[in-house]
């Protein structure tokens, strides 16, 4: 579970070290990757731990460490991996998690250039860090959003999560009824979870994109809200989920529009842009929904189905590690 943004600017932003003139972006709430000014082009870094997983960590790992670096508009090239591993892991499972890794990289197009394993005593459960490097030739940041802008959704919301249930917590969903079909169906949306094409195909007509990770959709969303300091309402009729993911999360009682979302990403689109987004878009064949616009003002609002408004604060608590 994430630190809160309190927490955040009392203990790591007002600690950085000796400031560098050539850090452009450093840690700041809703930017999830440095960008660092090197002559004529940006370096991007990034790390990501996976904690909430565990049978296919090592395609997880990959996926999600790059999606927070090409949505800095930058192409992931170097990956380095921290693998902490328990005690009595099997080496079939180490077989598993490093094939996993390579072949994730593969897809990607990125090469392992360095990293760390050791075995831990007091884990259960592997846990991989991996910090993803990229260059770009252009800057986009989550706070550059601006009023008036399209919130547009590219892929659908939940994937990760509802894979991540579909693979860890089987024999539970068997028992609360869901069929054995829609479990092999969602525990296959690991395989979409990279959104590197996807964001490289529109990068050069948006404001600012921005990965759902942890919080789900909401928290994407009021990432981007607060960081650009703007406002936006949701209808929550806007949102569509795979039917997998709304089975699955009722059978074991979370709420989807909060479950981690890796294989989705929110983008700001000025209204100039837009047609030509939404052409690229079609002729690839990925699922897009238009949001709303953002507006003038502060503030993150989601309206119910029945009418009711709920403001969302800059925080949002992750749901699936209620099952943890």
């Amino acid at each position: 579970m994430k630190l809160k943004p309190d927490e955040l600017e009392k203990y790591i932003f007002s600690r950085l070290g000796k400031i560098d003139e050539n850090v452009i972006l450093g840690p700041k709430y809703g930017e999830d990757a440095a960008i660092i000014k090197l002559d004529n082009i940006f370096l991007v870094v990034h790390s990501d731990p996976i904690t909430a997983a565990v049978d296919k960590i090592g395609f997880l790992s990959v996926y999600v460490a790059c999606n927070d670096i090409v949505t800095r508009g930058a192409t992931p090239k170097w990956l380095s991996n921290v693998l902490l591993l328990p005690e009595k892991i099997e080496e079939k499972q180490i077989d598993q998690i490093t094939r996993q890794i390579d072949l994730a990289s593969k897809d990607v197009g990125v090469m392992i250039v360095s990293g760390h394993s050791e075995y831990v005593s007091y884990l259960n459960s592997p846990i991989i860090i991996t910090t993803a490097i990229g260059i770009a030739d252009r800057i986009i940041k989550t706070s550059d959003a601006k009023p008036n802008d399209y919130l547009v959704l590219i892929k659908e919301p939940a994937l990760e999560g509802t894979s991540i249930i579909a693979t860890d917590f089987r024999e539970t969903l068997l028992k609360k009824g869901v069929k054995k079909e829609t479990i092999i169906r969602a525990e296959k949306f690991i395989y979409e979870i990279s959104i590197v094409k996807e964001a490289l195909l529109i990068k050069d007509l948006v404001s600012a994109m921005h990965d759902a990770t942890e919080g789900g959709i909401l928290g994407a969303i009021a990432e981007v809200v607060y960081s650009s300091g703007t406002k936006f309402v949701l209808d929550e009729a806007v949102i569509k989920f795979r039917k997998e993911t709304i089975e699955i999360c009722n059978a074991v009682g979370i709420n989807p529009f909060k479950l981690i979302s890796s294989g989705c990403f929110i983008v700001s689109v000025p209204e100039k842009n837009l047609d030509e987004l939404e052409e690229r878009l079609r002729k690839k064949n990925i699922n897009y929904t238009i949001l709303g616009k953002l507006e003038e003002g502060e503030g993150f609002y989601f309206k119910r189905k029945n009418g009711s408004m709920e403001r969302i604060d800059r925080y949002v608590e992750e749901e699936i590690y209620k099952l943890f």
